[in-house]
């Protein structure tokens, strides 16, 4: 949930964690054969807790990376089959263009983590919903379902109208995301003609959840820091 106001083209915040980044570094890029320019040994993530560590009955987030790029319909299965209810998830995308340099056929958003918080998370607010189907995460809760994954269509579209809802708002993400929104333009094609594809998620849990997690053969890597 975020608190603040917008006046006269200034935003004031009331809790600037709100901004905060997930760590390039959370992810296991090099273990899901993740291409990117940033995926090497020299940033591999320094800190966070080791699962001996934790406190019982303490939450904890963590990001997870998955030992593969998982399809979409892949990702809900193993989340059912393993009871797990992710917050966010990380989708990474093909580029031809870079796959020879890059030795990975899929790639990821070179300024930062792209991806999607899960059915229902966030909260509502108006949009135009013909002009971006689907925008919100809540706007895919269909009526009486509880699930925690909409479909794989209508995902693909939430994740469209995103990237084009933030390329309609160059000075606003310029703001936020502290560099030009050009590079969504080919995200969004890619997605358009390939779909999308998870190699990992975020998840808050308490220990016991996070060693069960952490113990499947599907997980490459985690990293834990307080909630």
């Amino acid at each position: 949930m975020a608190a603040g106001k917008i006046n006269k083209n200034k935003l004031k915040m009331y809790d600037l964690s709100f901004f905060r980044y997930i760590s390039m570094n959370s992810f296991n890029l090099l273990k899901a054969d993740v291409g990117s320019i940033l995926a090497s040994d020299a940033f591999e993530y320094a800190g966070g807790y080791e699962i001996d560590e934790l406190e019982e009955k303490t939450h904890y987030n963590a990001t997870v990376t998955l030992d593969r790029v998982y399809t979409y319909n892949e990702f809900v299965d193993f989340c059912k089959e393993n009871d797990i209810n992710p917050r966010w998830n990380a989708v990474c995308y093909k580029d031809e263009k870079r796959e020879n340099l890059l030795k990975s056929e899929y790639t990821i958003c070179d300024s930062g983590i792209f991806g999607f918080r899960s059915v229902g998370s966030g909260f509502v607010y108006e949009f135009d919903e013909k002009k971006y189907p689907y925008l919100t995460s809540v706007s895919l809760v269909e009526p009486g379902n509880e699930e925690m994954f909409g479909s794989e269509e209508k995902t693909k579209q939430h994740l469209l109208s995103m990237l084009r809802y933030m390329q309609d708002e160059p000075e606003f993400f310029e703001m936020i995301n502290g560099g030009k929104s050009d590079f969504l333009k080919k995200i969004e094609k890619s997605i358009e003609k390939d779909g999308f594809h998870i190699y990992g998620f975020a998840i808050t849990a308490e220990k016991e959840k996070l060693q069960r997690i952490a113990s499947i053969k599907n997980i490459a890597d985690m990293t834990i820091t307080k909630a």
